[in-house]
């Protein structure tokens, strides 16, 4: 009795006697129907979840957190910087240990009384002091944003595509000379303000927003 009670769960799927109207055949293909439909609802909701819990980048509209994660996603350092008080940056600098008395070794001159030391040499390439202090990194100085402060459009500058679709992003960042290996200390030299403050330049493609350019300004 209880065999038969077994082979008849096994079978119910499929005997007639329990499906007078339709064939073997036609329960099998309902039943696959059945599954397939499971199968895409489970699917399309997988999707959906997932588009939720992504990075919208490909909107059109450039929101402030959107440009955030944009440039917080890339691997910005900057090259030169600029140093509007010149007495009062070459004393920080000096005071660090960029900057030293000349000698008869030193063949680098910073100003006419000053050069760079060993461990200025391990990061500044060159300067320029004709309009403020203008110091080039080498390697370039790694910089991290640390919010946005402005989005607008009217983009002039030149880029891959048209003006109507990139926005000029104002941002508040800071050099991150730890990344270098430098002292904690050479960021009071280069950030007076203890940030710098910039102008990023975005343009919207096919596959979202990409940052074109950004420039540090003078601090």
């Amino acid at each position: 009795m209880e065999a038969g009670h077994t082979k008849n769960r096994r079978n119910w799927c499929c005997n007639t006697k329990l499906f007078p109207t339709i064939g073997r055949g036609a329960v099998l293909a309902s039943l696959i129907r059945e599954m397939e439909m499971r199968v895409r609802l489970l699917l399309v909701l997988t999707l959906s979840v997932a588009g939720c819990s992504g990075d919208n980048s490909a909107t059109k509209e450039l929101t402030r957190p959107l440009a955030m994660r944009v440039m917080q996603q890339t691997n910005l350092s900057i090259q030169n910087i600029q140093l509007t008080k010149v007495k009062e940056g070459e004393a920080c600098l000096r005071q660090v240990g960029v900057l030293g008395d000349p000698n008869r070794n030193s063949m680098i001159s910073f100003f006419s009384n000053t050069v760079l030391t060993t461990y200025g040499r391990s990061f500044i390439k060159g300067w320029n002091d004709n309009e403020g202090l203008a110091i080039e990194f080498s390697p370039p100085m790694p910089m991290d944003v640390d919010r946005v402060t402005g989005i607008t459009d009217g983009v002039t500058v030149r880029a891959a595509t048209p003006a109507s679709s990139q926005k000029q992003v104002e941002f508040v960042g800071k050099l991150n000379v730890a990344k270098l290996g430098l002292n904690p200390d050479v960021s009071s030299c280069l950030m007076p303000s203890g940030t710098v403050t910039g102008t990023a330049v975005m343009a919207l493609y096919d596959d979202g927003w990409r940052l074109q350019s950004f420039q540090i300004n003078p601090v």
